[in-house]
């Protein structure tokens, strides 16, 4: 997929150069995971583009079963002012951390961690917390989300820019 970026954005600098043509739209899709799609996204801009990509997870957010798991951070209360996120029991995922991490290409990714101080108790762990894989038994286990700020941003941007028109 990277491969296939860095050839359209060639592609796109060689009409700008020799045929005096600027495009100022650009339609894309990302198959692969987040880090491209940002990628995607950021290039467009940096081209002075309006970007038309359709994220990634578009086509399953429309279904009930998407707008009902509550483990998602779509489908949680953000405040803003603390940089929190309030889920179903009314408990609070605060900031722990953030993790810079770089790909091959360059493109650095700031990953927001939020965790919940403590989770015993609370009815909805099993439908909250996921992964069953984990050696850490589930009555000992708290909920951490993970947050791209900057892929959240502009997913929200392209998929109103998607349905605006």
């Amino acid at each position: 997929m990277l491969i296939i970026t860095i050839k359209v954005n060639i592609l796109l600098e060689t009409f700008k150069k020799y045929l005096q043509l600027n495009y100022d739209r650009s339609k894309r899709q990302s198959k692969a995971r987040h880090l491209p799609y940002t990628k995607n996204r950021t290039t467009t801009e940096g081209n002075g583009q309006t970007a038309y990509i359709k994220p990634q997870n578009y086509e399953i957010s429309k279904t009930r079963k998407y707008k009902k798991d509550i483990s998602r951070r779509e489908n949680m209360e953000y405040h803003a002012d603390r940089d929190s996120y309030i889920y179903r029991n009314g408990r609070e995922l605060t900031v722990t951390n953030e993790r810079r991490s770089k790909t091959a290409s360059g493109y650095v990714s700031v990953k927001t961690y939020y965790r919940s101080p403590d989770c015993t108790g609370c009815p909805y762990k099993t439908e909250c917390i996921k992964g069953n894989n984990c050696k850490t038994p589930m009555e000992k286990r708290n909920k951490v989300l993970m947050v791209s700020k900057t892929m959240s941003q502009k997913r929200a941007e392209d998929l109103e820019r998607i349905t605006s028109e």
